[in-house]
């Protein structure tokens, strides 16, 4: 009777690994990453073996050489491939390709389709050019689109519990259409490109050790703020106007995973922060408090960091002007009547600078340092969980 035994047991074990070996709980283990990859790309090998074990239980069952008992040993194998395939434990995430979009001007005509309300938190980039804003209550339902302009694609990967979208410029021969959704371990999407067969992280937009995914280019920067404060930016900016009828009606960020509460080499886990675009992780607190702009340096960059009067949101300047040319900026002492529009001054120059860094008295004039987009409203525990070397700067006042 060993034989039967033995055959159920491969059956069920390679079963098990179709239902469980991609669970997002597995990401709190160690190696958890590496198993659920290793648990995708084994999935129909794993498939074939179990049905050729339970062929050959059959098999041994009709020819007599176990009692016909044995066959009800296949019940919990047909459990597990109901549970590894049924979408009742798998909610599939359909790709949406190339959803229309409306001008400002025509959402107020739409405005339960395409925007909730003013406050709606929503993703904005600039594709070709142009500006795009695509509200949370239907990434909640599409967290996976891709944008067409014209000749030019790219793929929006929304993480919804990490508040992080990911646009990803596509080349010409990448089809969105062999792209899946695996998990989403670590509140992060994790996605399957079966033709070159690599993982990409949602989060970052790269491959899980780290490089740049082939057929993809440079990720765009995507920020996340009302939808108010968007238009404020970009009035001419198109919305998506995707039907959504599954009754979602999220337009705030959501938190991340209970289990970022735990400290990681930090704060806690869903203490946001803002993000910069530098070769070594770089981020500051969302909330840090700044009651003037502060010189720092974020990784490989030296940066001017100061707080929009307007909309609150953090801004960010390169100091680095020409050259070997590195500013020091510090707020003026006294306002001045004839140019009320002059907020700092330069150490190396004492040239005169507005709020938005241009340059408007001195041996500098008419300079501009350029902007550092930021990504802020990101979670701590995510961004240092699948970026490791991410570090949190402190500005000094």
């Amino acid at each position: 009777m060993l034989v039967p035994l033995l055959l159920i047991c491969g059956a069920a074990g390679s079963a098990a690994i179709v239902a469980y070996g991609t669970s997002s709980e597995l990401a709190w283990y160690a190696h958890g990453i590496d198993i659920i990859i290793l648990s995708r790309r084994l999935e129909w090998p794993m498939v074939a073996l179990s049905l050729a074990l339970c062929a050959a239980l059959l098999g041994v069952a009709i020819a007599g050489r176990c009692n016909i008992w044995w066959l009800l040993g296949l019940g919990p194998v047909l459990a597990l491939f109901i549970r590894g395939f049924a979408s009742a434990y798998h909610p599939p995430i359909t790709l949406l390709d190339a959803p229309p979009f409306v001008s400002i001007n025509q959402v107020a005509e739409i405005q339960p389709a395409a925007i909730q309300t003013q406050d709606e938190y929503i993703v904005g980039f600039v594709f070709d050019g142009k500006p795009y804003a695509l509200p949370y209550h239907q990434l909640a339902r599409w967290p996976l689109i891709l944008i067409s302009a014209f000749d030019k694609r790219a793929l929006v990967i929304w993480s919804m519990t990490a508040n992080c979208a990911v646009v990803l410029p596509l080349d010409r021969d990448t089809s969105p259409r062999e792209i899946e959704v695996v998990s989403r371990p670590a509140d992060s999407l994790l996605l399957f490109d079966s033709r070159l067969g690599q993982f990409i992280v949602g989060v970052t937009g790269r491959t899980v050790h780290g490089d740049k995914p082939a057929g993809f280019g440079t990720p765009l920067i995507a920020q996340t703020m009302p939808f108010a404060d968007w238009i404020g930016e970009h009035p001419d900016t198109l919305v998506m106007d995707a039907s959504s009828n599954d009754g979602t009606t999220m337009t705030s960020p959501a938190l991340p995973s209970i289990r970022f509460h735990v400290p990681i080499g930090g704060p806690g886990g869903q203490t946001r922060i803002a993000m910069f675009p530098t070769s070594q992780p770089a981020a500051v607190l969302s909330d840090v408090e700044l009651d003037r702009p502060l010189n720092i340096q974020a990784g490989d960059k030296s940066l001017l960091l100061e707080r929009d009067p307007r909309t609150r949101m953090l801004r960010a300047f390169d100091r680095h002007l020409k050259e070997d040319l590195f500013l020091t900026l510090k707020p003026i002492l006294r306002p001045m009547r004839k140019h009320p529009e002059i907020a700092l001054v330069d150490s190396e120059s004492e040239s005169h600078w507005t709020l938005d860094c241009r340059a408007v008295d001195g041996p500098l004039k008419g300079e501009r340092l350029r902007e550092v987009p930021i990504e802020d409203g990101l979670y701590w525990g995510v961004m240092k969980f699948w970026l490791p070397d991410l570090k949190l700067v402190s500005p000094i006042h």
